[in-house]
């Protein structure tokens, strides 16, 4: 008896603090996007842990698809566009409509405000993700100008990779009042108003082989909210970059530890906004990518083939010496495999191979590592580019409510700002 009225007391309270949060508008929005992540990657992730993902938690779920202004399946430039701005763009396009008129994002519009803005993201910061939400150029390529624009835009905070795009900005930016932060000692230590960190040279490393003075995407959440968190009030976009680098090179270790980090980059967000009720978390995707199939014979896959691995497939296949003599030993101790003939065979047959995409550093050889993994854990992936599917919406805070049922990737930033409280309206009128 007592069991059953403790039951619904905790259902009372549950649902009381959901009509509270519905009641109000939030003053903070913390807007973490997975790029690349899909509902068969959040799937296999979620059964490598064995428990429940930080964002599954969350009470409001829907579904959003994803297509640009001129094509089924979008790159990132336009649905971060999308994402960021309410408007659809052609591929390729960053903040700017498809007859290249600028469009208000509403990072832009939360600054003008007057709340502390901020990015986070574990590829180049001007990378097409983040630069949707802070820049407006013809073309996602445009990394420099993507970067100086960034600088004028002046953000509270920006922490990822592009040295090589930054370096050159560090004296503007010193002059513009940011502390420039280089490693992950030198951020924690950071308390200034603007801080700019970029710690690597192009994209940061995967988190499973990322070291020490590197800093996760979870360290860098936490300071960023730290760093905006004040009486005004913040906007944070928050971008796992990497889960899709790896899913195109269909390599299912990078794709699933970085999705780790990034849902761990989520319960922080989720931990400081159940702290309090005035902070909305929107969780969501901008496409899929490499078109991941659990299962690719029988009824059945193998998630325990992805358990034992040290490193991502290009980082082990580094430490195989030259004349790959080595190469049993080596991914033994790194992958837990003995190696059948057949598979020693596949590899040696590429071992001078040239590197076949921009992702995958060890070529072929790491290529057919990939099809050895994928096939020990009896997963396919029907693609090495995005795919058109729908991606889930998670939503925990104030207007939260607003993010079930099945909507448009456009329609996200129009519910973010409907529960925003910032009073003037016009970025998205009704």
């Amino acid at each position: 008896m007592f069991n059953f009225f403790k039951k619904y007391v905790v259902l009372f309270v549950l649902l009381l603090t959901i009509f509270t949060l519905s009641a109000q508008e939030a003053k903070n929005v913390i807007y973490l996007i997975g790029d690349g992540m899909s509902i068969s990657t959040i799937t296999l992730s979620r059964i490598m842990k064995e428990a429940s993902l930080s964002f599954d938690d969350f009470p409001f779920v829907g579904f959003a698809s994803t297509h640009s202004a001129d094509a089924n399946i979008t790159d990132s430039a336009a649905a971060g566009t999308a994402l960021a701005t309410g408007f659809k763009t052609k591929n390729g396009m960053i903040g700017v409509t498809p007859d290249n008129k600028a469009r208000k994002t509403i990072l832009e519009a939360a600054k003008e405000a007057g709340k502390k803005v901020g990015i986070v993201t574990t590829t180049t910061i001007s990378h097409a993700t983040p630069a949707s939400f802070t820049s407006h150029v013809s073309s996602r390529s445009k990394e420099q100008d993507i970067a100086k624009q960034q600088l004028e835009l002046k953000p509270n905070v920006m922490l990822g990779g592009g040295l090589r795009f930054f370096e050159s900005l560090f004296d503007d930016a010193k002059s513009a009042g940011y502390d420039v932060v280089l490693n992950s000692e030198e951020l924690i230590k950071s308390s200034n108003d603007y801080v700019l960190g970029v710690f690597t040279s192009s994209h940061m490393n995967y988190d499973i082989d990322r070291e020490a003075s590197e800093p996760s995407i979870a360290l860098m959440v936490r300071k960023a909210i730290d760093l905006l968190n004040n009486d005004k009030g913040f906007f944070l976009i928050v971008e796992g970059g990497r889960i899709d680098h790896a899913a195109h090179s269909n390599d299912p270790i990078g794709t699933i530890y970085d999705l780790f980090a990034f849902e761990k980059a989520v319960k922080e967000a989720y931990d400081f906004a159940r702290r309090r009720k005035d902070t909305l978390v929107v969780v969501t995707s901008d496409h899929e990518t490499g078109g991941l199939v659990l299962g690719r014979k029988g009824y059945s896959f193998n998630p325990e083939a992805l358990k034992n691995f040290t490193n991502t497939p290009d980082i082990i296949v580094s430490k195989i010496n030259k004349e790959f003599s080595d190469l049993k030993e080596v991914i033994k101790t790194h992958t837990g495999y003995d190696l059948e003939d057949d598979d020693v065979k596949r590899m040696l047959k590429h071992k001078d191979s040239p590197r076949p995409s921009r992702y995958s550093a060890g070529g072929l050889a790491t290529s057919s590592l990939l099809w050895i993994i994928n096939n020990k854990a009896n997963i396919a992936w029907t693609t090495n580019d995005h795919a058109g599917g729908m991606v889930p919406v998670y939503a925990f805070g104030p207007g939260a409510e607003k993010f079930t049922g099945t909507m448009d990737n456009t329609d996200i930033p129009k519910r973010i700002f409907s529960s925003f409280d910032i009073k003037n309206k016009v970025l998205f009128p009704e």
